[in-house]
């Protein structure tokens, strides 16, 4: 497909969300192996991050390793019980 039908496409898929007022953000994910087709649009914005470039990128980044850094903090301030095992099976595998 030319890049010129792709671009009228986009240019399609961003006017028709910027248009109607109920749509927040809105993903356009089409493939194409005959037509050797693939657009992977965003458009929009959540809260004041926009959908798509380095502003989101960069705060989906931050956020996830927070994420990963509560858990792991988590972890070590309520450390999982090992669930008990009763004191005739503890001395069956024992002997």
């Amino acid at each position: 497909m030319s890049t010129e039908k792709k671009a009228q496409i986009e240019a399609l898929f961003r006017k028709q969300v910027e248009k109607d007022s109920n749509v927040k953000n809105a993903y356009l994910l089409v493939h194409s192996d005959k037509l050797n087709l693939h657009l992977n649009i965003a458009e929009g914005a959540t809260g004041e991050v926009p959908v798509r470039g380095n502003p989101r990128i960069t705060s989906l980044m931050v956020l996830s390793a927070a994420m990963v850094n509560l858990r792991r903090i988590a972890g070590y301030l309520c450390p999982q019980k090992s669930p008990e095992v009763p004191a005739a099976a503890a001395a069956a595998a024992a002997g």
